[in-house]
This record gives structure tokens, C-alpha cells and sequence, in this order.
């Protein structure tokens, strides 16, 4: 019998390397990890993991959904509570104008930051689009558990 190919684990799997390759970037200064373009803007630490975060729940989302698994029932909502707690911490800050200490804590950009409008931080829109994509999680992961 042909076994059937995984799209969904796969892309997950794609998602949460591009996360830790970023993050590797970032650990041992290796630019073009970091961007992919020379003298580009670099992707910032948050948002790396965020992908790692984003891609390790869709990975236990798809799981959940296909065997019903005890750690995925555990391990998801864990993963996306994180991340959305992370990323509503940054739109508070970017509304409020404050930084919080999950910022000032853990996250630094380059020292110099050119191109960009938003040094140590994510875009506006990066924000949201996670935020949105925790949300989703959570929604797909209480529709499969009914």
C-alpha cells in the first residue's frame, strides 16, 4: 500500500527549521542566515521564534488531528499560548509606546539597525499575523477536540 505524503507535517517541519536557522544566524553572527540579502534587514529574534513556535504547533495541531495525540493535547495549546502571549506584548508596546520587559529582557537587534523602522521588535503587521495565527491554532484545536 502507497503511504501517503504529509503536506501539512512537512510544512511544519520547513517552518520551524527556517526558525532555527535564523536563530543559529543570530547565535553565531552568520549574516546570511540572519538575512538572506546582503545589507537587507534582518529577520529579529522574536520573529524567529515565532516560526519555531509556529511551526512546532502546526506540527502538533496536524498530529492532534490525525492520531489524537496525549503530548499534542498538552504541548499545543502550551506553545500557542507563548506565542501569543509574546507577540499581544509586542502590539501593547507598539499602541502604548512602552517597551515590556519581554523586550527589554531577552531580545536585541543589530547595534546599528538600518532599514528598519522597527529595531528589536517585528513590524506591526508580523505582530498581528501571529497573534491571528495563534488564535487560529486555538480554534482549530478546540474543533477538533469536540
Amino acid at each position: 500500500m502507497k503511504k501517503k505524503v504529509d503536506i501539512v507535517k512537512i510544512l511544519a517541519i520547513l517552518i520551524t527549521i527556517s526558525g532555527l536557522l535564523v536563530l543559529l544566524g543570530w547565535i553565531f553572527d552568520i549574516t546570511l542566515f540572519k538575512s538572506v540579502i546582503k545589507d537587507a534587514i534582518t529577520m529579529k529574534i522574536v520573529t524567529a521564534q515565532s516560526f519555531v513556535l509556529s511551526g512546532l504547533s502546526l506540527y502538533f495541531l496536524n498530529k492532534h488531528e490525525r492520531e489524537k495525540n496525549k503530548i499534542a493535547c498538552v504541548v499545543l495549546p502550551v506553545l500557542t499560548v507563548i506565542l501569543f502571549a509574546i507577540m499581544l506584548s509586542y502590539l501593547i508596546s507598539d499602541i502604548t509606546g512602552q517597551d515590556s520587559f519581554i523586550q527589554n529582557a531577552f531580545y536585541l537587534d543589530d547595534e546599528n539597525p538600518s532599514n528598519t523602522e522597527f529595531p528589536d521588535r517585528p513590524s506591526i503587521i508580523t505582530t498581528i499575523s501571529f497573534i491571528l495565527i495563534s488564535i487560529v491554532n486555538m480554534i482549530s484545536f478546540f474543533h477538533v477536540a469536540n
